[in-house]
């Protein structure tokens, strides 16, 4: 779901577009990890260039491109600034609606009515081609795919032409124009979500199947099994339900092996890695994989503190004992790569793919902060350290590479076949 909010509705004077960035510039130097970063003289000019330049800004729009470009310049992933229209109190305008990029091109993957995807060649007229460009020149980001995902994920959000919009209109490759509008409906209040419940049952070709399509299903595949992770946002009970049944299912089936695939897995809340951890690795006590550190006001840096996650009773060896694999790409990112680096560093899995997109040592845990305007910056308050530190701080490599088009699923079968 794509949730928008109308933008503010006051007018942009020189006087408020300096208290946005100098709100900004305070948030930053109160939270962001790396605080030489934030008080060196590079990103210190940067910010100086921005204050010469708001004479020059004469809308919400405008304001936002130009604050928002200043804080992807630290080339931060879970740094980054959102425009004014997020999260009505009263209730939520949505519109289910899902844009992909692929090949420097927009698809629209899901739509009312839509039967597949199908590529978008201008948004309001305007190519969508050129807005991809657009958006990859004003935002560098920490990689070119990490901020691809923000515009996959958050396309009312973070598409500068649809601030303060209510609908837009999309020409398909076919030739048709779609218009959509915005609804509003009440916030949800608790309770179950069907369209979050457990999909258990069995499948007599695929074995026993569970999980929560399409943030994350789970089956039993010719004696493997396979835990398919699209996110970690998913709801925590919910989670946890539904690993206990993978695992009794994995043991009672006499399964040989365990592949995780956390392809195109983009975010999601480390709480849910540090619960599915526990079930993979010994010793029943097992340090939380998301180790961090951070950096004081006075520019000293904290030794990395690591914390316990108990799984509920205590054991001399984990859940599952058996060979694992887990699947990566470019588009895998932060909890997942996360997930990747933890497993690899304790030698418990084999990594099989591309390596991720995202680095196993980077920022983490971001609080939010909302400036005069009602823009959202998100600041990373921390540094994640790897499980073992030996390893360096690059990129992660894969054990077994697969190139890029081919499946990995069958390398990854085979890996933790014995």
């Amino acid at each position: 779901m794509i949730l928008l909010q109308a933008a503010l509705g006051s007018p942009l004077t020189v006087q408020r577009a300096e208290d946005d960035l100098v709100a900004l510039l305070a948030a930053l130097d109160a939270h962001y990890v790396d605080v030489d970063e934030i008080r060196g003289s590079a990103f210190q000019g940067r910010a100086d260039r921005v204050r010469k330049a708001l004479d020059g800004v004469r809308s919400d729009r405008d304001l936002w491109l130009v604050l928002a470009v200043l804080v992807a310049s630290l080339d931060d992933g879970h740094t980054y600034l959102l425009p004014p229209l997020y999260s009505v109190p009263a209730g939520r305008k949505e519109l289910d609606l899902a844009v992909d990029v692929r090949d420097g091109e927009l698809w629209l993957v899901r739509a009312p009515d839509l039967e597949a995807a199908v590529r978008i060649t201008a948004v309001d007229g305007v190519p969508g081609s050129t807005l991809v460009a657009d958006w990859r020149t004003r935002f560098s980001g920490e990689t070119e795919s990490f901020r691809d995902t923000w515009i996959s994920d958050d396309f009312g959000g973070l598409y500068p032409w649809w601030t303060g919009r209510s609908s837009a209109s999309l020409t398909l490759e076919d030739g048709a124009t779609r218009t959509f509008e915005a609804r509003v409906r009440p916030a949800a209040k608790g309770g179950s979500d069907p369209d979050r419940a457990a999909q258990g049952g069995s499948d007599p070709d695929w074995g026993a199947q569970g999980g929560s399509d399409p943030e994350w299903m789970w089956e039993v595949r010719e004696g493997v099994g396979l835990l398919d992770i699209d996110t970690f946002t998913m709801p925590g009970p919910l989670w946890r339900r539904e690993l206990r049944a993978l695992f009794a299912t994995l043991r009672d089936d006499g399964a040989v092996g365990l592949v995780v695939d956390v392809r195109g897995n983009r975010r999601g809340d480390s709480s849910r890695l540090d619960e599915l951890v526990p079930h993979l690795v010994a010793p029943w006590r097992v340090h939380s994989s998301a180790r961090i550190r951070r950096q004081g006001r006075d520019g000293t840096w904290s030794e990395p503190e690591t914390v316990d996650v108990p799984f509920h009773r205590a054991r001399r060896k984990p859940v599952w004992d058996g060979p694992i694999a887990v699947v990566t790409d470019v588009s895998t990112f932060s909890t997942a790569a996360d997930l990747a680096a933890v497993l690899s560093d304790l030698e418990r899995a084999v990594v099989v793919g591309e390596a991720p997109g995202g680095m196993p040592t980077r920022s983490g845990n971001p609080t939010s902060v909302t400036l005069p305007s009602g823009m959202s910056l998100f600041v990373a308050t921390a540094e994640l350290v790897r499980a073992d530190p030996t390893r360096g701080d690059g990129p992660l490599g894969v054990d077994v590479p697969v190139p890029a088009g081919a499946d990995p699923l069958p390398v990854a079968f085979g890996a933790v076949r014995p």
